[in-house]
């Protein structure tokens, strides 16, 4: 995905980790690892602020950049498949940050069957500000 991500000219457009260079066995067999921009964060993600003042003050903000995001990457037919509170992240300036494509999903956001679709993306984004954080700002 992050090469989709960078080959469609996203890298620097939207706030997701830049991939460096792909990591592979000596004999080019394997991937190991991916080398990406750090993101200068907190370590905190959704999960951290599901019911916090944090929350409250950021709300909007953090579904706008997810929101953007989204957008962003289907526009150029690329899924997010991974859509739950854990993979976003804030970083030092309270942006929130997309991460962790495809590869499984938490069925509490999205439904098995719509895991790394386009739709799924939208159900998942839409239960985590719509439902699930936006309910525990209101508490």
């Amino acid at each position: 995905m992050h090469l989709r991500i960078r080959h469609a000219g996203l890298q620097d457009k939207i706030k997701v980790a830049n991939l460096h260079s792909i990591v592979v066995s000596d004999d080019a067999k394997m991937t190991i690892g991916l080398l990406l921009d750090l993101i200068p964060s907190t370590g905190d993600s959704l999960y951290s602020h599901n019911n916090s003042a944090l929350a409250s003050e950021y709300y909007a903000r953090w579904k706008q950049h997810a929101t953007d995001t989204v957008k962003q990457l289907h526009y150029h037919d690329i899924a997010w498949g991974d859509v739950h509170p854990g993979n976003i992240v804030n970083n030092t300036s309270f942006n929130a940050w997309v991460v962790d494509f495809g590869g499984g999903s938490i069925a509490e956001f999205v439904p098995r069957k719509k895991t790394e679709t386009k739709d799924g993306d939208w159900q998942g984004v839409g239960k985590i500000f719509d439902e699930w954080i936006f309910a525990r700002t209101r508490v």
